[in-house]
């Protein structure tokens, strides 16, 4: 009697590793009816082997894996499955691999060096800051830029003004430029204070803070080109010089500002700058003498200058 050749079946060993991935996945909750796992052989063109877990006689392994080609050097690469949607992922399905994710775990179909990122929704903080932030701009173009509620900046700028010129003024009522005028304010040592201000925002950038000329005149030396007396330098700040090279100032500062203004440019007369330009102009008698029991005010020198063109007195 010619006895059969017997079918080898699945190893023992085969079978363990079965039960065992088995186990795992319904102790992680997983579904009784997974889809299946085959392992390819060990060598090419080796017939796979279909292993005995789960009911039904179905295929066993959730989550299982297959042995694929990769990289065309003949080593196995491998494949998942979905333990949710049975879908492949990993080498062989021709994505990334998603080892430890599930199908439902939000991602960024994007990766950078097979780092994956998760699609979280920015916070509600977040959004709640964002749209104030824009409907906080709108409000602010509208009340300070659009003037829908008819005011604006420049009116509150002109007021405070209006306030700061009756503070400064409010006293000495309206200044003429006379001698007794501009010697009174050159012993002020509050008013000096309050011309300097205005010397460096006007003046500074031609004369230099300290009146010792840059493109404008030197302000401190006997020298000078357009005036003669004291009084003059009122009619300079007022309607300028050298064909335009020092401007006009009398639509930029009321007529109480510029006789201020001329007392200050008056009492740098003297004064030692820091780097003084060359004297210009011919020289003139020095200015009167303050009131009876007056001095003049000491004027303190600031550091700093800029450039620009300018004539001077």
């Amino acid at each position: 009697m010619r006895r059969g050749r017997r079918t080898r079946g699945p190893t023992r060993e085969h079978e363990r590793a079965d039960e065992r991935h088995g186990a795992d996945v319904l102790a992680a909750g997983g579904p009784s009816d997974l889809p299946g796992r085959v392992r390819a052989g060990d060598r090419p063109g080796h017939a796979p082997v279909r292993g005995r877990c789960g009911q039904g006689g179905g295929e066993h392994g959730a989550g299982g894996r297959v042995g694929v080609p990769r990289g065309g050097d003949g080593t196995e690469g491998e494949r998942r499955v979905s333990t949710v949607t049975g879908r492949e992922s990993g080498a062989g399905a021709g994505g990334p691999d998603r080892a430890g994710l599930l199908e439902s775990d939000p991602l960024l179909n994007h990766e950078y060096d097979g780092i994956r990122e998760y699609d979280n929704p920015t916070p509600g903080w977040w959004h709640a800051l964002f749209f104030g932030s824009v409907v906080f701009s709108v409000c602010y173009v509208l009340f300070w830029h659009v003037s829908v509620f008819g005011w604006t900046s420049e009116e509150s700028i002109a007021a405070r003004r209006v306030v700061e010129y009756q503070r400064i003024f409010g006293a000495l009522g309206e200044l003429s430029n006379d001698e007794p005028t501009l010697l009174k304010l050159m012993a002020d040592q509050r008013m000096m204070a309050i011309a300097a201000g205005s010397f460096r925002g006007a003046c500074a950038a031609c004369h230099a803070a300290d009146g010792g000329g840059i493109n404008g005149v030197n302000l401190t030396d006997d020298h000078y080109k357009n005036v003669r007396a004291i009084t003059d330098i009122f009619g300079v700040i007022t309607g300028g010089a050298a064909n335009g090279a020092m401007p006009a100032w009398r639509n930029s500062f009321s007529n109480n500002e510029r006789v201020l203004l001329a007392a200050y440019v008056a009492s740098l007369r003297g004064t030692e700058p820091g780097s003084p330009r060359a004297a210009e102009g011919e020289p003139i008698q020095p200015w009167p003498e303050p009131p009876e029991g007056g001095t003049r005010a000491e004027v303190g020198r600031v550091e700093g200058g800029g450039g620009g063109g300018g004539g001077g007195a």
